[in-house]
C-alpha cells in the first residue's frame, strides 16, 4: 500500500499548476526544433522484385547506402540531443548545437 502512495500524490501533484507560479523577467527553459535535416524520419526500404543474384546484389548494395543514411542521420540526432542536454544542464547556450 505504502508503495502506491508516493506515485499517487507525485501524480496529485503535477494537477492544478498553471502560469500565476511564473517568476517575472525569468525566461522558461526552450529546446530549440530539430535542424531540417535531421528530422526527416525513415521510410521503408522497397521489396526486392529481382530474385535473380544480380538483383540481389544490386538491390542489396542499394539497401546498405540507404541504411547507412539513416545511421548517420540517428547518429546526429544523438549527438544533437547530448550537446542540448549537455547545454541545459551546464547553463550554456544551446545554439552552439545547431551548427
Amino acid at each position: 500500500m505504502k508503495k502506491l502512495i508516493l506515485p499517487f500524490l507525485l501524480l496529485l501533484s503535477a494537477c492544478g499548476h498553471d502560469n500565476a507560479h511564473v517568476v517575472p523577467g525569468v525566461k522558461p527553459v526552450v529546446i530549440p526544433a530539430l535542424p531540417a535535416n535531421l528530422s526527416v524520419k525513415a521510410n521503408k526500404l522497397p521489396p526486392i522484385t529481382d530474385n535473380t543474384m544480380g538483383g540481389r546484389e544490386v538491390v542489396g548494395a542499394a539497401d546498405d547506402q540507404a541504411y547507412n543514411a539513416i545511421a548517420h542521420q540517428l547518429n546526429k540526432v544523438i549527438d544533437l540531443y547530448a550537446c542540448v542536454r549537455d547545454s541545459i544542464n551546464n547553463k550554456k547556450p544551446t545554439e552552439d548545437c545547431l551548427k
